[in-house]
């Protein structure tokens, strides 16, 4: 999360992380202690005039230009967890979701954005936003026509055979558990809503198969469910998974990673891609050593 601003007459003179605090206040309803303001200029996350300024006592000057950026690990007030920019412009804002993140009004309040769609609590990777009521609707319409086209990543329990597939059925709330609602699949279509993934497998280990994910449709829990009707649900996952080898994950590794979509002003298509986060990659690593990517 980037911020800026330019220093006005009634600020000179004022210390760099007073200036912080009060700013981040004002613009973005954040608060931060000084001392973790402070260690965000000691690591290089804040510019003055377009340099790194690593002092946080340097006292403002009219029309200098402040910027800031928070680091996706670092928590708000609320306990959420801060997501990065991938891509913004006058309509939209797209962020790196980080895991923890609950999608929700209280998000949309932070962000300052209108979702568009949403991510489960535990899941990373690309959410869209619009800045205006316009462009929500615009995207609603796309992902009604199923014009957007997604990508995930995952890591999930045991060798698969195969190295792609298709999955098309119908799911439906089956349980209550510790107040999140479980979905399976049906043969009633009563209820039910279709879902159709497409998967292929990108490295096979011993343990586990590294996949990418392709959504048709965008239910509620759907590719951990599908995923899970295959006999190889996401590791880390807590509500449809296996608790062998979740110790390399503390949740569970899905990612959303690539997004493309039709521009609402140019009506051009646009991709963005949100990079692998950091336990993902890790658990990778633990898991995947000596084996060979599957050929497609």
């Amino acid at each position: 999360m980037r911020t800026e601003w330019i220093v006005t007459a009634e600020d000179v003179g004022e210390k760099l992380v007073s200036f912080l605090k009060r700013g981040l206040q004002q613009k973005c309803s954040l608060e931060f202690s000084l001392k973790r303001l402070k260690s965000f200029i000691d690591a290089g996350y804040c510019r003055l005039n377009a340099r790194k300024e690593r002092f946080h006592h340097t006292r403002l000057c009219s029309q200098d230009h402040v910027e800031l950026v928070i680091p996706e690990i670092v928590q708000n007030n609320t306990g959420t967890l801060l997501p990065t920019v991938v891509f913004e412009d006058d309509d939209i804002v797209i962020y790196n979701k980080t895991a923890g993140s609950v999608c929700n009004e209280k998000l949309e309040k932070l962000l300052r954005a209108l979702l568009v769609h949403r991510l489960d609590k535990e899941t990373t990777g690309l959410l869209v936003c619009a800045k205006n009521e316009k462009t929500r609707d615009y995207f609603f319409e796309q992902f009604r026509k199923r014009q957007v086209k997604k990508e995930y990543i995952a890591l999930v329990h045991g060798s698969m055979k195969k190295d792609h597939g298709s999955i098309k059925n119908y799911l439906a709330p089956i349980q209550k558990f510790q107040g999140t609602t479980v979905y399976g699949v049906t043969d009633d279509e009563n209820g039910a809503v279709f879902a159709h993934t497409d998967w292929e497998c990108i490295q096979r280990g011993e343990k586990v198969t590294f996949v990418r994910l392709f959504p048709h449709t965008g239910r509620t829990h759907q590719l951990r469910v599908h995923l899970c009707s295959l006999g190889h649900p996401i590791v880390g996952d807590a509500l449809y998974g296996k608790e062998e080898m979740d110790m390399v994950a503390s949740r569970q590794l899905l990612h959303a990673e690539k997004l493309s979509f039709f521009h609402p002003i140019t009506k051009k298509r646009v991709e963005v891609i949100a990079p692998m986060p950091d336990d993902f990659s890790r658990a990778l690593q633990k898991t995947m050593k000596g084996c060979t990517s599957v050929s497609l």
